[in-house]
Parts: C-alpha cells; structure tokens; sequence
C-alpha cells in the first residue's frame, strides 16, 4: 500500500500518482512488475513509493519509453500523466544534416534495430548511426531514413538483404497521413517492422500490419505504442547478371526439403539392393 506522507519533492509525487493510475487501470499488476519491467530495483522503487527517495531521471526516461508517462506534465504539472500521439514530446525526430546544413539519411541496419525504438530519444545512440546523401530532387524535401529489411513476410515485393529509404510520416490522433495498403515501417517500443498498413475503423485502436507473403497472419498494435512511421519511398536491391529470377524465402525451404527428400530417395534404394544381395548370397548358401 502506497504510503501517504509528502514526498521529498512535486515530481516525484506526480510520478507516483502517475503510477497509482497505470494500476488502477491494470496496465500493470504490480509495483513489483512495472520496477522489473523498466529494468529497475523492485525495492529502489518501494523506496521512491514511501518517500525514502527521489525518482531518477533515468527511471523516469525508462518509465517514459515503455508506459508514455508524460514528462512534461511530471515536470510541470502541465497536461495530463500519459502522453497521446499528438503530445509534443512524441515528435521528437533526429535530423542529420552535413557541412552545408543539408540533411543526409541515416541508416538502420539489422543489427541497431533490436533497439532502435528505444533508444529514439537517446541522442548518442541516435549520432552512432551512419548517414548518407541520395542523388535525386525528390530527396531534397522531408526526412528520410534507410532501414534494412530481414526475413520474407514481404515477398515477393522486398527480400531479405534489401534496404528501404522511407520518408517521415508525421502522426495525429487520426493517422490522417497514412494511406491505407501503402507499405510503412512501422517503430514501435520492441520492434521495427515493414508492412502493409490499414487503419482500423477506431484509430483510436491502432492500426493493423499486413504482410504481402500470405504465410503471415495480419494483426493490430495500438495506436499508443506507435513510436514512428516512415513510408517507404525506394527499394535498394542486390543486382543479379543473370536472368535467374530471385526466389523466394519459401520457394528456398521448398527446395531444400526437395534435396532432402532425393538424397533420402537415393539411400533406401542403396539399402534396398543391400538387402537384396544379402538375400542372395544367404539363399546361395544354403
């Protein structure tokens, strides 16, 4: 039970409260699991809770990142305790630019994705990244950022090893600006995905990904753990000499198992006529 006695300072009885509502509304269980869920010390929060310590900035950065826990509003009393899509804090976007103030694209391999959505507004994460600059007018306008597509839920539009520069989409409450059945990268909290987007008929509710490969099933993540969207603009491709199209990550598996099979194939007859020779020679003898 949350104990009721001031606290050392305003901002951290507002992150309290802030979090008396995360488990009013069920959001989280527990103390104990929203501590263990920012990677943070169960006790060090019963302690913040009971007035023996002051919230970090670095608990409230985290708690920011996976529950939108308003900052501003911490800060200043301002607004409401969690942030919506259209709150200014969640239009914070890196913008690399070169000597003469022109922006480059920044580039997010596999490797910087696991925790690209993160670390967005962690500004020494974000300058580690490499940029580029794009021939071409029509990158002279908005942001642009290079991402590396993995796997083969897109087939057989993209591949696994191409890369997509996407364009900056900016969000509302609405998602006015996304276009049904355009293929965005989608940066949530914990991933970054490339997929086909539709809004749901309540934007409120998020939006639901679809993937070209029917393989893949679509589903809906919630409008509120929409960190970015970039729409894709151009498809970098390994270039082929020959004329042998590209096959497809499951056309692969098919042949591969086909191998498998015909080597198998190739072994029971090798058996087959052993034990017919066998048979023989014991028929011989006999």
């Amino acid at each position: 039970m949350i104990n009721d006695q001031p606290m050392n300072n305003i901002v951290t009885k507002r992150f309290i409260d802030s979090l008396k509502q995360l488990k009013g509304e069920g959001r989280v269980k527990s103390y104990r699991q929203f501590a263990l869920s920012v990677d943070y010390a169960p006790q060090s929060l019963s302690d913040i809770i009971n007035g023996k310590r002051d919230v970090t900035i670095e608990l409230i950065r985290k708690s920011s990142l996976k529950y939108r826990i308003n900052t501003h509003y911490l800060f200043t009393g301002e607004g409401e305790p969690f942030q919506s899509p259209t709150d200014e804090v969640m239009k914070i976007l890196t913008v690399y630019t070169d000597d003469e103030e022109e922006e480059r694209i920044a580039y997010v391999p596999v490797s910087a994705q696991a925790g690209y959505g993160e670390q967005l507004v962690d500004q020494a994460y974000m300058e580690e990244l490499v940029s580029f600059n794009m021939p071409g007018s029509r990158f002279q306008s908005g942001t642009y950022r290079c991402f590396d597509i993995s796997g083969d839920s897109m087939e057989p539009q993209l591949h696994s090893g191409d890369q997509v520069i996407c364009k900056y989409v900016e969000l509302d409450r609405d998602f006015s600006n996304i276009k049904d059945n355009y293929v965005y990268v989608v940066v949530t909290l914990d991933s970054v995905v490339v997929k086909r987007v539709v809004k749901t008929d309540e934007s409120s509710i998020g939006l639901m990904l679809i993937s070209d490969n029917t393989f893949y099933d679509p589903y809906t993540i919630k409008a509120e753990d929409v960190r970015e969207i970039w729409e894709v603009d151009v498809k970098i491709s390994e270039f082929s000499p020959c004329n042998k199209p590209k096959s497809s990550g499951l056309e692969s598996e098919v042949e591969g198992m086909k191998r498998k099979l015909d080597n198998q194939t190739l072994l029971i007859k090798k058996l087959s006529r052993s034990f017919e020779s066998v048979i023989k020679r014991n028929r011989s003898s006999l």
